[in-house]
């Protein structure tokens, strides 16, 4: 691809050099590409060297004076392109098959004159001139471009020109002249600069804060310079630029994924917000108020007297377990520290109150005696009602 140019070849090297404003080709056979971003994090970067006097063999830069076709390029200014981020066109091909996502250069150029308009030594009006080309093909959020000036070129002062004034006082239209270089820069948009606030050190650094670049969107910066007389020109001066910002995921960009997904699934009971068991405001029997076994008054097996099982298989009482001693073996009387009828266990004073003093319902073996006797009394009573009824008949 070769971009329209006012100048025919073999014109003169004053003009060549000074009141140039004819586009540039910003990449060589050798031009390297500056897409260095990694994921979401945009960093693009590029270079170019300015010499007047810069051919295909010079030191440290050759295959920086032809094009990407090998043919040489028209003068100095369509070359010495170090690094540059560019898209790839058809008319590329084959010599470029890898494309960048848009554009980033640093075009070069002299305006005024010089001595004996060679291009060789700067004289009083020599200006030195760094234009910076970007634009993007995905919308770029906080984009950053920075501009460095040769720190080893020697000039008065170094100026930022924002985009509408790059004819000086003469209101430019930049969108306009970026078009007619055609592809690929008339793919894109270049609204002016002029109200973005850059950050100039005045020192050739200046920064300039473009905010959120939409897709298809473009700017142009430039720093100019007045260089001290008697400086030489054909010197090999480097500048370069950089681009920051942030790709946005949605956009669905190479390496820049689309954020996963959120997990829609029910929640478990911990995540859900319903309360657990603990929490729930239902007590638990602890915090309920209502009392365990061993609080509510009902005798566990071992305090209510009856017998525990023994290893035979048959209910057997253990001293601890039992409230009153069983009689001897062929004794019909109880033992004498068994509790006699109406002792309930402190001394037979139940104090009056009608309750059993704290004894537990006599149960198996203990209460056989008590029994024994009861039936032998209603034995009794039932023989004295049958006399009675057989003298009346009589």
């Amino acid at each position: 691809m070769k971009l329209p140019s006012k100048l025919a070849a073999g014109s003169a090297v004053a003009a060549l050099v000074f009141g140039l404003a004819s586009p540039a080709l910003a990449t060589n056979l050798k031009t390297k590409h500056g897409n260095e971003t990694v994921g979401c994090n945009v960093a693009w970067d590029a270079s170019a060297v300015m010499n007047t006097q810069l051919t295909n063999k010079t030191e440290g830069y050759s295959g920086l004076m032809v094009d990407r076709n090998g043919d040489p390029v028209n003068g100095f200014t369509n070359g010495g392109y170090i690094k540059s981020v560019w898209p790839t066109n058809e008319e590329d091909e084959p010599h470029y098959t890898k494309g960048d996502p848009g554009l980033l250069e640093v075009t070069h150029f002299y305006n005024g004159g010089s001595e004996d308009n060679k291009g060789l030594v700067a004289v009083k009006g020599t200006q030195p001139n760094w234009r910076t080309v970007v634009a993007t093909d995905y919308a770029i959020k906080n984009a950053k471009v920075t501009l460095h000036a040769p720190a080893d070129m020697k000039v008065e002062a170094w100026s930022y020109l924002p985009s509408d004034r790059l004819n000086g006082d003469t209101p430019f239209d930049v969108n306009g002249y970026l078009h007619k270089w055609g592809k690929p820069y008339d793919s894109y948009t270049y609204p002016s600069t002029a109200e973005k606030v850059a950050s100039d050190d005045g020192n050739g650094n200046v920064t300039l804060d473009l905010g959120d670049l939409n897709a298809k969107d473009g700017r142009v910066l430039q720093l100019t310079g007045q260089m001290i007389p008697g400086e030489r020109m054909d010197q090999n001066y480097v500048a370069s630029a950089t681009l920051t910002g942030e790709y946005d995921p949605e956009a669905g960009i190479k390496d820049c994924p689309t954020p996963a997904p959120t997990d829609t699934s029910d929640p478990t009971p911990s995540e859900s917000g319903e309360p657990t068991p603990s929490e729930s405001g239902n007590p638990t029997p602890s915090e309920s108020g209502e009392p365990t076994p061993s609080q509510s008054g009902n005798p566990t097996p071992s305090e209510s007297g009856t017998a525990t099982p023994s290893a035979s298989g048959s209910a057997t009482a253990t001293p601890l377990e039992s409230t009153t001693s069983a009689p001897a073996p062929g004794s019909d009387a109880p033992s004498d520290d068994a509790p006699q009828p109406g002792d309930n266990g402190d001394g037979g004073d139940n104090g009056g109150d009608g309750d059993n003093g704290g004894n537990l319902p006599r149960t198996g073996s203990d209460a056989v005696a008590p029994l024994l006797a009861a039936g032998g009394a209603l034995l009794l009573v039932g023989a004295g009602v049958l006399l009675v009824a057989r003298r009346r008949r009589s």
